[in-house]
């Protein structure tokens, strides 16, 4: 699928979309869709049981398994912009989005 033209915003492509379309998006766009799909399992699954397995399964307290749980959103946020810069600077943006989604599942399933 090539652009031909870009719009602004607003203004009326002259198009309908038909479901038709979806069968022109090449398979990055898929793979990205795969990965945030498997990301939001996973986040989604976290935070909704995350504090109370902590507590329980290791006998944390409250204060303990919040800290522990809120960890991983700590390192993520310091390491994002670094990973950009990577990625800006050399390419592979579908590799590394599809290896963290991995790890999160993985990381989530064990």
């Amino acid at each position: 699928m090539t652009v031909t033209k870009t719009f602004k915003q607003g203004e009326d492509i002259g198009e309908n979309f038909k479901c038709s379309d979806l069968a022109d998006l090449e398979l990055p766009f898929w793979l990205t869709c795969l990965s945030c799909m498997c990301t939001y399992i996973a986040i989604i699954n976290s935070i909704v049981i995350g504090s109370s397995v902590l507590q329980k399964r290791f006998h944390y307290s409250e204060v303990e398994a919040g800290f522990y749980f809120t960890l991983p959103y700590v390192i993520a946020a310091i390491m994002s912009p670094v990973l950009g810069w990577f990625v800006d600077r050399y390419g592979q943006r579908m590799t590394v989005t599809l290896s963290g989604a991995i790890l999160m599942v993985l990381a989530h399933v064990y």
